[in-house]
């Protein structure tokens, strides 16, 4: 049996809990070298539906990032044109950090290990 089977099998018993109505669960690790050392970053995010708004984690997850780079296009403060991937806007550290900062004002933490 495939690895994701296994988890799936192995999880789905856990995870099937009619109280919870949604919930997204993602880890992002990234390695390289700066400045001639190694470097090693882990981002957690954990959220959930939001029962006072009614609004699924997948939702907040997507439509907030989303939301927030159309405003942050309009205020000029991205200047690039075009397509832009999201990996390519976060090399900019302020800009990264603004993000990061009005996801945690809609209550979306990502937590940096």
């Amino acid at each position: 049996m495939p690895p994701r089977e296994v988890a799936i099998e192995l999880l789905k018993k856990k995870l099937r809990r009619s109280e919870i109505k949604d919930m997204l669960a993602m880890k992002v690790d990234v390695g390289g070298i700066a400045e001639g050392s190694k470097r090693h970053f882990s981002y957690h995010l954990l959220d959930r539906y939001d029962t006072e708004n009614g609004i699924t984690a997948m939702a907040r997850t997507t439509a907030y990032p989303a939301s927030i780079i159309g405003q942050l296009i309009a205020s000029k403060a991205i200047e690039e044109k075009g397509v832009i991937p999201l990996e390519k806007l976060g090399v900019k550290e302020e800009l990264f950090n603004r993000i990061l900062a009005e996801l945690e004002e809609r209550q979306v933490k990502i937590l940096e290990s």
